[in-house]
């Protein structure tokens, strides 16, 4: 096994709540057959900080990871070897940002890049940004190493095209891309970003260096706020809303696997499944089934009410609007966090099937 063989990453969950309880942050992939070491939100406290030209991210370990972590990384094991030099990116709704290299705290001092820093005492994962000049270990993908940071500073810097969900306690992390033309992107660099901030009285905390933070474990659900990088002459703007899982059961992006047969409830796999199905804690809602790019089939704006089971859609635009343009369907959460819609229709592309009652979604 190889450095290059091992990754590790951190997953933001930027469209709605995870299918587990725990939802990872960072999984190391070692060798094959082996089962990976993670870190779960909710098993680190984080600490952002931002000492003058050192931005720096603390991940503090609960007991029972740390004892999982150490035993993992223990002097001398195959993947403690391994992991010396790892690269380690944090990855963010477009791209990801910032890359560096996992080492053990007192094996960092001549790297001059982002560097990730296990200290197995402390059980603490810091991430420590030596100037923000500095480049990354790895070109970002899909961006070629010999771009100069001077083709951003002209054309549009986007986050994302419509208002982000996030949780309480949420880690942030994110990179800007500009848009040239219709459906092409350019993810903005970590070395062209020279600061990041939030708007005033957000309820959450972001290194200046790095771009990531974490959002206030008691942030109220509809509070909203704006997300801003420096990218030369420009600034990037994205803004967020705090959404409360329990007050949006909905939230979030769900594909369809299945769907229920009329009269016997046979559940078979559908032959053109809706693969999209976002709903936004907003009251927004989008329905693609064949996505591609920013492509929809029709969007429109939801009430949803658990008790009675009833859904009620009002449908505002799209590419493929069916004939009805307000639809009360019924839905409801099974035992296994399934969404169970009844059968929602489609438009001249994806014409619903009459022998189809009701559609079975699992999140994405």
């Amino acid at each position: 096994m190889t450095l290059k063989s091992i990754c590790l990453s951190l997953a933001l969950l930027a469209y709605g709540a995870a299918q587990s309880a725990c939802p990872a942050l960072l999984e190391v992939s070692g060798a094959e057959g082996q089962e990976a070491l993670t870190l779960g939100r909710c098993e680190v406290q984080v600490e952002v900080q931002s000492p003058g030209m050192r931005g720096q991210v603390l991940l503090k370990l609960n007991e029972p990871a740390a004892q999982r972590w150490r035993e993992t990384l223990k002097m001398e094991s195959p993947l403690w070897s391994a992991m010396l030099g790892a690269q380690a990116s944090v990855r963010g709704f477009i791209g990801m940002v910032p890359q560096g290299v996992l080492l053990e705290s007192h094996s960092a001092r001549l790297i001059s890049g982002p560097v990730w820093l296990w200290d197995a005492r402390a059980a603490t994962l810091l991430l420590v940004m030596r100037g923000s000049s500095a480049p990354s270990p790895v070109a970002p993908p899909g961006l070629p190493p010999e771009v100069d940071c001077g083709i951003f500073n002209t054309g549009r810097l986007v986050f994302w095209f419509d208002d982000r969900d996030v949780q309480a306690g949420e880690l942030l992390a994110s990179q800007p891309a500009l848009v040239r033309r219709p459906h092409d992107y350019v993810p903005v660099p970590a070395a062209c970003i020279s600061a990041w901030r939030l708007s005033p009285d957000a309820p959450a905390v972001m290194d200046a260096m790095s771009g990531i933070g974490m959002v206030a474990p008691d942030a109220k659900d509809g509070t909203t706020f704006t997300l801003i990088a420096q990218v030369g002459a420009q600034i990037a703007q994205g803004k967020m809303r705090v959404a409360d899982p329990a007050k949006h059961p909905l939230r979030g992006l769900w594909r369809q696997t299945q769907e229920i047969a009329c009269g016997t409830g046979v559940q078979r796999a559908p032959p053109k499944p809706l693969h999209e199905l976002r709903f936004q804690s907003s009251g927004k809602f989008s329905a693609t089934w064949t996505p591609f790019e920013s492509y929809i089939d029709y969007e429109g704006s939801f009430s949803y009410d658990p008790a009675k089971g009833a859904l009620d859609l009002a449908l505002t635009g799209g590419n493929d609007l069916p004939a009805q343009r307000k639809i009360s369907a019924s839905a409801r959460l099974d035992a296994r966090g399934r969404l169970v819609v009844s059968a929602l229709p489609g438009g001249s592309r994806n014409p619903t099937d009459a022998g189809v009652c009701e559609m079975i979604f699992v999140r994405r």
